[in-house]
C-alpha cells in the first residue's frame, strides 16, 4: 500500500516507468476540423467561401435576367412603334389618295341637239310622154316636186318597161323633148335637192313619136 505521498509513485504528468511505452501515432497530425464554435476552422472558412460564391453568382444571374428582360421590352416596344408608324403611313396614304381623286364623276357632256339631215325629195308624180313637134321627137312632162329644196330633175330612158334605164339629162323645169327614134321609149324622172340627194324614181311613162309604133 502506498499512500498519496509515496515517493515511489509517479506524479501527475510523469509517465509511469513501469508501463510499456506507446508507439507514436501514424498519419498526419490532427489539425482540428469543423466549426469549433469560434468560426476560425478551415472547414468553416470553406463553407463561408462557398456561400459567398453562391450569393455572387445568384446576384449576377439576377442582374443578367433584368438586363435581358429590359432589352426584350425595348425591342418589343420598338416593333410596336414601327407597326403603328406603318399603319399611320398607310392610313395617311389612303386618305391622301382618296382626297386627291378629284370631284365625283359626272354624266358625259351631251352635244346640243341637231336637226336631222333633210330627207331626199319624194318621188316625182304626173309623168307623161307623147309625140313631140318634130319628126322622131317625144315630149316628157311631170309635176313640180313638193319639196322646197329641189334644184333639178334627172330624166332616164329605156327601150323596155323594166329597163335597164339610161340617164339622159338633168332638167331645171318640168318638161323635156327627147329624140329616141321611132320605136317606143319608156321614161322615168327623179328629183334632186340642193344637197345632191336624189329621190326615188317616178312611175314609168311610155312615149312614141309621130308616125312611130304605138307603146
Amino acid at each position: 500500500m502506498t499512500g498519496p505521498g509515496d515517493p515511489t509513485q509517479p506524479g501527475p504528468g510523469v509517465p509511469d516507468p513501469t508501463l510499456p511505452a506507446m508507439p507514436p501515432a501514424s498519419g498526419p497530425p490532427f489539425r482540428g476540423g469543423g466549426d469549433n464554435g469560434n468560426g476560425d476552422g478551415d472547414g468553416g472558412e470553406e463553407d463561408e467561401s462557398r456561400r459567398s460564391l453562391f450569393w455572387v453568382i445568384g446576384g449576377l444571374v439576377l442582374v443578367l435576367g433584368l438586363v435581358v428582360g429590359g432589352l426584350v421590352a425595348v425591342l418589343a416596344s420598338g416593333d410596336g412603334d414601327e407597326t403603328d408608324t406603318t399603319t399611320t403611313s398607310s392610313s395617311t396614304s389612303s386618305s391622301t389618295t382618296t382626297t386627291t381623286t378629284g370631284p365625283p364623276p359626272t354624266s358625259p357632256p351631251t352635244s346640243p341637239p341637231t336637226s336631222p339631215p333633210n330627207p331626199p325629195p319624194p318621188a316625182v308624180t304626173g309623168v307623161t310622154a307623147g309625140p313631140g313637134g318634130g319628126s322622131g321627137e317625144v315630149e316628157v312632162q311631170w309635176d313640180s316636186s313638193p319639196a322646197g329644196d329641189v334644184t333639178g330633175y334627172n330624166l332616164y330612158r329605156a327601150s323596155a318597161p323594166g329597163g335597164p334605164f339610161t340617164y339622159v339629162t338633168q332638167v331645171g323645169g318640168f318638161s323635156y323633148v327627147d329624140v329616141p327614134g321611132f320605136d317606143p321609149a319608156y321614161y322615168r324622172v327623179t328629183a334632186v335637192d340642193s344637197s345632191g340627194q336624189e329621190g326615188p324614181p317616178s312611175a314609168v311613162a311610155c312615149g312614141t313619136p309621130v308616125g312611130g309604133d304605138p307603146c
